[in-house]
């Protein structure tokens, strides 16, 4: 969708990208450079992201993040690519 038809439709909308986490540092930064080149493609919409398990931040902490924003609404994009570990 384009970040500008998003950002005029509604401006109180946030993305929220949600990974497993993992143990390994490694497939941690990983997740977290594709959750910043989402938000590099959307750059009127906030975009947060945040891990289930095993990694900071938790999804509880980049929803904090979006309501500090004014979020009000949230698309919420699972993307659990790795494997828990």
């Amino acid at each position: 969708m384009n970040s500008a038809l998003l950002a005029h439709h509604d401006s109180r909308i946030g993305v929220l990208i949600c990974g497993h986490g993992s143990r390994h540092e490694l497939a941690v930064k990983e997740f977290a450079e594709l959750a910043k080149n989402i938000k590099a493609t959307l750059p009127d919409i906030p975009v947060e992201y945040g891990y289930l398990e095993f990694a900071r931040p938790i999804i509880h902490e980049a929803l904090d993040r979006l309501k500090e924003q004014s979020v009000q609404k949230v698309i919420a994009i699972p993307a659990m690519l790795f494997a828990a570990g």
